[in-house]
C-alpha cells in the first residue's frame, strides 16, 4: 500500500459496490459486484485486478423482484450461476496473494446492507475470512462531519446523506451509468474528498 496506508497493516483498501434484485437481504440476492483495489491514495490500484461480475437471479419470474424487467432478462442471460460466481469471487480472492490473515478492507456506501447482502451471497461464515471489520463508509464519515460542524456551531455540510446527494455537494460527476464499477470509482473518489474536506 505505501508508506501512506501502514495503517492498513498489509490489507488490501477496495471499494465495494452491488446491485441487488430488491431491497431487503436475504429475501432478494446480488445481481451485479465490482470489488475495485485502491491504492495508498485511495485511487484504484493497477496492481490488482479488479473482480466484476453479473449474477444471475435466483427467481424465473421478473414479478419477483424490484428491477426492471429488462434489467433482469440481462443478469438472466448474461450473469453467472449464483454458487458459479460465489466461486469466482473466491478464485479471485485467493489471486490477491494477501498473505496469512490479511483481508480486504471494504470502502463502501451503508457496509452493513452490502454486507449482508454478500453474507446471503458467499455465506455468513465466510465473510470474516474475506473482510476486515475496520470498513470505511462515506455516510460516517458525512454524519462525522455534520458533528464537527455542529459541536463548533457551524452550518452542517451535509443536511443529507444519499449517495448521490453526497456525490453532488463534492462536484464528482454522477451520470447515468448505472453500474456497479462506476459506482465503485465513485466511492474512490468521494473517499479522497471527504478525507480533504476533514481538514478544512
Amino acid at each position: 500500500m505505501g508508506n501512506f496506508a501502514v495503517h492498513f497493516n498489509s490489507n488490501l483498501a477496495c471499494a465495494i459496490s452491488i446491485k441487488t434484485s430488491g431491497p431487503i437481504p436475504m429475501k432478494y440476492e446480488v445481481c451485479e459486484i465490482t470489488v475495485l483495489p485502491l491504492d495508498s491514495f485511495y485511487r484504484p490500484n493497477k496492481n490488482f485486478q479488479l473482480l466484476n461480475l453479473s449474477i444471475q437471479p435466483i427467481g424465473s419470474e421478473h414479478s419477483g423482484t424490484h428491477m426492471s424487467e429488462a434489467k433482469f432478462l440481462k443478469y438472466k442471460s448474461n450473469g453467472y450461476p449464483s454458487d458459479k460466481s460465489a466461486w469466482l469471487f473466491e478464485h479471485w480472492y485467493a489471486k490477491l496473494n494477501l498473505g496469512k490473515e490479511k483481508r480486504i478492507i471494504p470502502f463502501c456506501y451503508d457496509w452493513p446492507l452490502t454486507k449482508m447482502f454478500l453474507g446471503d451471497w458467499l455465506g455468513f461464515s465466510y465473510l470474516d475470512l474475506y473482510f476486515s471489520p475496520e470498513y470505511r463508509d462515506p455516510t460516517c464519515i458525512a454524519a462525522f462531519q455534520n458533528d464537527m460542524a455542529d459541536w463548533n456551531s457551524r452550518q452542517i455540510p451535509y443536511p443529507k446523506t444519499k449517495f448521490s446527494y453526497l456525490l453532488s455537494q463534492s462536484k464528482i460527476e454522477h451520470d447515468k451509468l448505472d453500474d456497479t464499477l462506476t459506482r465503485a470509482r465513485q466511492i474512490s473518489e468521494l473517499y479522497q474528498v471527504l478525507l480533504k474536506k476533514s481538514f478544512i
